[in-house]
């Protein structure tokens, strides 16, 4: 069963850039591992200190792999010290999907 991961993460504005370089550092070493079927993060268009979050994950073992690896467990470490707000992500498993456009 695939797993989709998304949500929104406030960043400090001081500290943006901060947040993009860790961002970026995570997303091109999680693009390579197995069973990443998207990772991306985005600015959203009213604000640019709102970051989304959208994962695709072939099943949950993936994702859990994915989680205890270095690059993932250095971005979790560094959240805090750039997120400037609740972040809001969710975890929901995936039993069917299809094409809606």
């Amino acid at each position: 069963m695939k797993v989709i991961v998304a949500g929104t993460i406030p960043i400090n504005p001081a500290l943006r850039e901060v947040a993009v370089n860790a961002v970026l550092k995570c997303t091109a070493e999680t693009k390579k591992e197995a069973g990443c079927l998207a990772y991306e993060f985005s600015v959203d268009l009213v604000d640019p200190n709102l970051f989304h979050l959208y994962e695709l994950w072939d099943e949950a073992a993936s994702l859990d792999a994915h989680m205890k690896l270095a690059h993932t467990v250095e971005l979790l470490a560094l959240m805090p010290s750039f997120v400037g707000g609740q972040a809001n992500i969710g975890r929901f498993s995936v039993s069917d999907g299809g094409e809606l456009l």
